[in-house]
């Protein structure tokens, strides 16, 4: 009996640790209850531990070799001014070839073309000999004519020395040659010029030459020929638009026709095509400058003048655009 004492007495003191004791509720208090809340949405699963990103270099800032276009707002206020002092009614209309317009004035108004006409004349006379066909271009204008003179003899005084009697003959081998003139002009986005009526808007003649210089009007020899007698020089090249002719970079070019009438009306007027090489490769400018005195009363002279203040004013926008130097190459 006294063994079996002893091994209970043993056998308590063992598990006494096991034993936990708990503090006593005091009488009248509710014991807190705890609630075990699921959370609304399942826990998310571990991202992967992100792989650090790899460094990038940048690369080096780029210089663009477009330059910072003109000042729009501050060629209107120039031109503005120079207007004021010469008022008159202005037809004026300055853009790159097949590129944005820089200026523009009563550009879609129809006015008298004086021998800017030449230009559309050339253009449609040079159409009709495509039509017809000929193996050799220059060889059929130094061998066949009208009215005494060859092709070539008639083309160089209409271009260059702007005769009219070159001019008439020309138009009458048009004529002669059944070219649909309208339809053609009307392709070549020139639908408001006549040239018999010799009348046209400055627009007309802007897309005129920008389509024969760009290669899209005329056959790569027609094309080359009209240029040709464009830019030779004559004694009047230095006045109007040619008033800039000495701050062109050098190789640049001025390919242009004058047309002035002074009976029964007044009217003065310069269209050029201003091409010269620049940081991103050859450009050209279309200038179209047209004036009649209006009620200004203004004469020759001034119409004159005016023209030769505002051409300078042009080209000064067309040369911060182009990232040109202020000086030019200073030829006659």
């Amino acid at each position: 009996m006294r063994r079996w004492i002893l091994f209970l007495w043993l056998f308590c003191a063992a598990c006494s640790p096991l034993i936990s004791t708990r503090t006593p509720i005091p009488s009248g208090t509710t014991p807190p209850i705890t609630l075990a809340v699921s959370p609304a949405f399942p826990s998310p699963t571990p991202l992967p531990t992100p792989i650090p990103a790899t460094r990038i270099t940048p690369s080096p800032t780029v210089t663009p070799t477009t330059p910072p276009t003109a000042d729009l707002a501050a060629l209107q206020s120039q031109i503005d001014g120079v207007l004021a002092r010469y008022p008159a009614d202005w037809h004026i209309l300055v853009k790159r070839v097949a590129g944005r317009t820089l200026y523009s004035t009563q550009a879609g108004q129809r006015i008298e073309a004086a021998s800017t006409i030449k230009i559309p004349i050339a253009m449609l006379f040079f159409k009709s000999v495509e039509v017809v066909g000929t193996p050799s271009l220059e060889g059929y204008l130094a061998e066949k004519g009208i009215d005494g003179r060859t092709y070539q003899q008639l083309l160089h005084a209409m271009l260059v020395v702007s005769e009219e009697d070159a001019t008439d003959s020309l138009v009458k081998a048009i004529r002669e040659s059944r070219l649909d003139v309208k339809a053609t002009l009307n392709e070549w986005g020139a639908a408001h010029t006549d040239i018999f009526l010799r009348k046209t808007t400055v627009e007309d003649i802007a897309a005129l030459i920008d389509g024969f210089y760009a290669g899209e009007r005329l056959l790569p020899p027609a094309r080359q020929i009209m240029l040709n007698y464009m830019a030779e020089y004559t004694s009047a090249d230095n006045t109007r638009i040619g008033v800039i002719r000495g701050r062109l970079p050098c190789w640049g070019t001025i390919y242009n026709k004058r047309g002035t009438i002074t009976t029964p009306y007044l009217a003065v007027a310069d269209v050029a095509i201003v091409e010269f090489p620049s940081a991103a490769g050859e450009r050209a400018y279309t200038i179209a400058l047209f004036a009649y005195p209006g009620k200004s009363g203004n004469t020759y002279e001034s119409l004159v003048q005016g023209m030769e203040t505002l051409a300078p004013v042009f080209w000064q926008a067309i040369r911060v655009e182009n990232g040109l130097p202020e000086s030019g190459c200073g030829k006659p």
